[in-house]
């Protein structure tokens, strides 16, 4: 493969990546070692509903042992150098 193509599409790809991350950047992200998907749903459902405050929303995350880090406080800083052109 041309690696002139091989970089446009890294770029792409970096571009992308770069978007998603403007675009989610206040987002918050949950983890639970061993939760699926729908008990996760139904966790933050019940923590939704039951504040309208983010932080006791959170809190209560955390209660029912959801790691959630801040991605806005995450570096979001990317160096990218595409490959020399020969």
């Amino acid at each position: 493969m041309d690696e002139s193509i091989v970089g446009r599409h890294a770029l792409r790809v970096v571009s992308l990546l770069l978007g998603l991350l403007i675009v989610i950047g206040c987002a918050r992200v949950s983890f639970k070692r061993g939760a699926s998907a729908d008990s996760m749903a139904a966790d933050e459902r019940d923590c939704r509903s039951s504040t309208d405050n983010e932080e006791q929303y959170i809190k209560c995350m955390r209660d029912r042992g959801y790691s959630m880090p801040r991605l806005d406080s995450m570096p979001n800083d990317v160096d990218y150098t595409p490959p020399a052109k020969r």
